[in-house]
């Protein structure tokens, strides 16, 4: 099983009482492809940046799952046949929590010089 990140959008016509019924389907979505998510977070309603089918804002989850490489399209397939899931992304994750170093602008200059000839 790999671990993968998925962050979907729920439709704004959704109300707070409503949303755990729609996060409990897409948990039920995510089971049936053979997953499991072991982390669930709320990010809360927000302005879209762009229009969306017609909607100006929608509520953000983040759920950390671990799924078969195989069952990931599967998965995909199912968020977009979902009438309350307005907009989805799901990619593979390294490793929940873990933060690379990135490079100082005087580290990037140094390695993009290497081979060339001035």
């Amino acid at each position: 099983m790999r671990e993968y990140e998925l962050v979907f959008m729920i439709r704004p016509e959704v109300t707070d009482d409503e949303l755990p019924g729609v996060v409990d389907r897409v948990k039920q979505i995510v089971a049936d492809c053979g997953g499991t998510i072991a982390r669930l977070t709320s990010w809360g309603r927000r302005k879209l940046a762009y229009p969306i089918a017609n909607a100006l804002e929608a509520t953000y989850m983040l759920a950390h799952l671990q799924l078969e490489p195989s069952t990931a399209l599967k998965l995909e397939a199912n968020l977009r046949l979902a009438d309350d899931v307005l907009r989805h992304l799901l990619v593979r994750s390294e490793g929940w929590g873990q933060v690379t170093a990135i490079p100082s602008s005087g580290e990037e200059s140094k390695e993009s010089s290497h081979g060339q000839s001035e």
